[in-house]
């Protein structure tokens, strides 16, 4: 007879083969007190979780949670066995299920899921990850490790019956050290206001508040996603500060994961918002990266976006947009190694755009090494409304350099390869079509 999943090992224990370390490259800023085993125990034992006396049995939502606050004030390493569990997640004023000094450890995607259940009150729970009701409930010292997240929108009470809300995997309102790294977030959905299943914020008053986003996948969301009286727009994946701060962000950022058929019957999807995205592929929304500057302040100081792929979206690769004057003016946006693939058949799609309502509106702007093509690379014949490659508008210093754009067949198009509006310093290098003729 097979043994239980439980009982065919845990990540840490020398019979466990998964790589779990692959993507823990961050040391964790505390000890554990505790290394807690979950599992679904099937022998009718409660176990406590420790030592010899392990795994602790999380078979229902409500035995998941009793753990959870047993151990709210110290600082804990939940090791789940593989397996499904099921949780009711946060509930505003009632319930949290992210603590910090916290550290969830599954046996990897699609080995571990953990799975939302019983959502019926949204804005007031629907999130698998959760904790307290705004800015000033701050979480310091929390990750999710090698499991799969599923927001369950479609099977939630809420779910079509004319409630607003979303159906999230981890939402933080402020933190500090925080991780989500090697998990497939599946399931998100809304049915009115925008949904982000992964949603960071954080105290810019810190010098690096160290949150990041890595090894991720974000695909399968739910259908049936409606605006109810509000909006039904996703994105994907939000690192931004708290309203009201503006600063460096630092190492704070989405790095290696995948945004991969987010369209669904969302109004608009957008892959992600952080101030640094590095390394990621985005294949199949309506924007790929996108970074909102506004007068209150949900941005940093230096934006940076390297080495993407970004292809098969409906609007803009790339995008940064600031809606007004930005209360600081040293606003540097780097935009390296790209590739961007827009959609043959829409002709408004943009590849690489940073724009802003005003003259000088944001300081600086690098874009070096990028490239733009359709996906054979060929190029068409211009019409009247027609993608364009890259496009810049009311920058104060913009450097190009080493960019290719190969969307036009007809020379005559050069402008829209490379768009330039209000710019009061453009320094171009090397910027080129395919044929070899210089871009402006």
């Amino acid at each position: 007879m097979e043994r239980p999943a439980y009982e065919q090992g845990f990540p840490g224990d020398p019979s466990f083969t998964y790589q779990e370390h692959r993507s823990w490259r961050l040391e964790i800023t505390s000890d554990f007190t505790h290394s807690v085993y979950l599992a679904s125990r099937t022998d009718g034992r409660e176990g406590s979780g420790l030592g010899s006396d392990r795994p602790r049995d999380v078979s229902t939502p409500a035995k998941l949670q009793a753990v959870y606050d047993e151990y709210a004030n110290i600082p804990t390493k939940f090791i789940y066995a593989p397996g499904t569990y099921e949780t009711e997640g946060w509930r505003r004023n009632v319930r949290d299920t992210i603590f910090s000094n916290h550290h969830h450890q599954g046996a990897g995607q699609g080995v571990t899921t953990l799975r939302l259940v019983n959502a019926a009150n949204p804005f007031n729970d629907g999130r698998i990850f959760g904790q307290g009701n705004n800015a000033a409930d701050k979480i310091d010292n929390f990750s999710v490790n090698g499991m799969t997240l599923d927001c369950n929108a479609q099977a939630q009470p809420f779910w079509g019956v004319g409630n607003n809300g979303p159906a999230l995997a981890v939402f933080i309102y402020s933190g500090t050290n925080i991780r989500v790294e090697d998990c497939r977030i599946i399931g998100f959905g809304t049915q009115g206001g925008e949904a982000f299943p992964v949603g960071l914020l954080y105290d810019s008053s810190f010098p690096d508040p160290n949150i990041q986003v890595r090894d991720c996948t974000f695909t399968e969301p739910a259908t049936g996603n409606a605006a109810g009286t509000s909006v039904n727009l996703l994105t994907s994946c939000l690192i931004i500060p708290v309203a009201g701060n503006t600063a460096d962000a630092g190492n704070s950022g989405i790095y290696n994961c995948r945004f991969i058929n987010l369209t669904s019957d969302f109004a608009q999807s957008f892959g992600c918002q952080a101030s640094i995205v590095e390394g990621c592929y985005f294949d199949g929304m309506s924007r790929g990266i996108y970074h909102e500057i506004q007068p209150i302040s949900f941005t940093s100081r230096s934006i940076r976006f390297t080495n993407n792929i970004i292809k098969n979206f409906r609007d803009r690769g790339i995008n940064v947009f600031q809606i007004a004057e930005s209360p600081i003016r040293d606003t540097q946006v780097a935009i390296h190694n790209n590739l961007v693939i827009p959609t043959f058949a829409n002709n408004g799609s943009l590849g690489i755009s940073v724009a802003t309502q005003t003259q000088d509106g944001i300081q600086s702007v690098f874009a070096t090494n990028n490239e733009v093509r359709f996906e054979d690379g060929l190029g068409q014949i211009a019409t009247t409304a027609s993608p364009r490659g890259f496009s810049f508008s009311g920058i104060e210093n913009l450097v190009t350099m080493n960019n290719l754009s190969t969307l036009y067949d007809n020379p005559g198009q050069l402008g829209k390869e490379m768009e330039k509006v209000n710019i009061t310093n453009d320094t171009a290098v090397n910027n080129f079509r395919s044929n070899g003729v210089a871009l402006p």
